[in-house]
């Protein structure tokens, strides 16, 4: 079994993510990739974290830039896989890439997208399904919403091109399936 580590930087330094990522791997691979900023346009702000003196959203560029870089000059730690930082409100229609982050695949190995079935999230609609008011809310069956994955991937492919991608959040909510 290997993982993802997630690199935030309200967390450590890049440097301090290889270093203790080195002491994971060093009996063999347990770490296999890293991945950037989580979710920036939803939590920067909200949790005043920045790099560099930058916040949301050339900090995260600036962020994903160092990590990559400090990634792949170490030989211990060059091939890993770095996945690039994800957006939280992509999979509403009108997201938008921020124009800053044109240029984030050449810091990434990989693209990074949450293709949440209705997102599976609060932007969901409230539909009502017999006596359940939101039945609904917060996540679908894949068949209700067969057509939505499209907007998270138009988002990002603005940034990542084609691919490739690592799907690093998706799944169904456990609660508030029946309020």
């Amino acid at each position: 079994i290997r993982t993802t580590v997630l690199a935030e930087p309200n967390l450590g330094t890049p440097e301090s993510f290889r270093e203790r990522i080195k002491a994971l791997n060093a009996n063999g691979i347990a770490v296999d990739t890293v991945e950037g900023a989580n979710e920036p346009d939803m939590f920067w702000k909200r949790l005043h974290i920045s790099w560099k003196g930058q916040g949301y959203p050339e900090g995260p560029v600036i962020w994903q830039r160092d990590l990559f870089h400090t990634f792949k000059a170490d030989p211990a730690t060059s091939k890993l896989a770095i996945i690039g930082p994800s957006l939280g409100l992509a999979g509403i229609a009108s997201a938008r890439s921020p124009e800053s982050w044109r240029n984030l695949r050449k810091y990434s190995d990989w693209g990074n997208v949450h293709p949440y079935p209705y997102n599976a999230n609060p932007f969901g609609p409230e539909l009502a399904y017999g006596t359940l008011r939101s039945f609904f809310h917060n996540g679908t069956f894949p068949s209700v919403t067969v057509d939505e994955a499209p907007d998270a991937f138009r988002a990002y492919q603005a940034i990542y091109g084609p691919g490739p991608y690592a799907a690093t959040e998706t799944g169904y909510p456990a609660g508030r399936w029946f309020t």
